[in-house]
């Protein structure tokens, strides 16, 4: 009778442990789902393109890597109508209808096309790169 009353401890102790460890609530359906989302109010362009990419002697300057610009502002304006053209040369660089095929994904998220960006080495988030797909999921319904 001990050990039954042992194990019935030990049982109820592991579903306990089970349900801490749940990846999260339906307050916080992200975490199931493994979408992520930029905060309220973050700017892509000037909070993280200009930032990580836009530095002297990347994508800004008169003469930026690539021919692209990532430091004068509307970048997204001048991206949704530009093809890349060094690696993958000639496809877009943003593809709003398919963020996850455009150039400037590819190179952030290290899927493609050469060397994953920044090649500072300070490669960006998981959260970043996320940020970067639905502001180029954005120009379909603002350009």
């Amino acid at each position: 009778m001990r050990q039954s009353s042992l194990n019935a401890t030990w049982t109820w102790l592991a579903g306990l442990v089970l349900l801490a460890s749940c990846a999260g609530g339906l307050e916080d359906p992200d975490r199931f789902t493994g979408s992520l989302t930029c905060p309220d109010g973050f700017d892509v362009e000037t909070q993280l393109l200009q930032v990580s990419c836009g530095i002297s002697g990347c994508h800004a300057g008169p003469a930026p890597e690539a021919a692209l610009d990532l430091e004068s502002p509307d970048a997204r304006a001048r991206l949704v109508q530009a093809q890349a053209t060094s690696s993958c040369a000639g496809e877009p660089l943003i593809d709003a209808a398919n963020p996850t095929a455009s150039v400037l994904y590819r190179k952030v998220s290290g899927t493609e096309c050469g060397t994953q960006m920044p090649a500072s080495g300070n490669l960006l988030s998981a959260a970043e790169v996320d940020c970067i797909r639905l502001w180029m999921a954005q120009t379909s319904t603002t350009t």
